[in-house]
């Protein structure tokens, strides 16, 4: 029976195919569609196989791959990036478009711990101006830039 050279890869790849599983479990009763009209289970469908190809290279690199030790991360990004998500996801309607982006662009940047507040501060209004121009100005979808106080 092969041995597992290198976990890191191992892991990961189960984590891959585990997601891939459940977009195609859960996207079951949508319709798929065509191409030229996907319905709501097209693209679930196709992410789904690219993590299942992702998740099998990755299975093999795991067994044929360089040896590598299991290493310890760290805990703060695993903490913060989900709690940024939910920033932007409780805040959106409340605050506007400028300012959830700004509160979930700065919150994910502490994940890091690396960069100064004012540089992570100043991206944050930049990613921010950029996602109003983006989504409000050019694509015209209906999200309030302010909140309306």
């Amino acid at each position: 029976m092969p041995r597992v050279r290198n976990w890191q890869d191992f892991f990961a790849a189960l984590f891959f195919l585990a997601f891939a599983v459940a977009a195609i479990v859960l996207s079951g009763n949508l319709p798929m569609g065509t191409a030229q009209s996907m319905g709501p289970r097209y693209a679930p469908m196709i992410l789904a196989g690219v993590l299942v190809v992702f998740g099998l290279l990755l299975l093999l690199e795991a067994f044929v791959g360089a040896r590598a030790r299991l290493q310890g991360g760290r805990v703060m990004p695993v903490l913060v990036i989900p709690a940024s998500f939910a920033i932007f996801g409780f805040t959106v309607e409340s605050l506007g478009l400028f300012l959830s982006v700004a509160l979930t662009a700065f919150a994910g940047g502490l994940a890091g711990g690396k960069t100064p507040v004012v540089k992570l501060a100043i991206f944050s209004v930049a990613l921010s101006a950029a996602c109003v121009a983006t989504f409000v100005l050019f694509l015209k979808l209906p999200y309030d830039i302010w909140p309306e106080w």
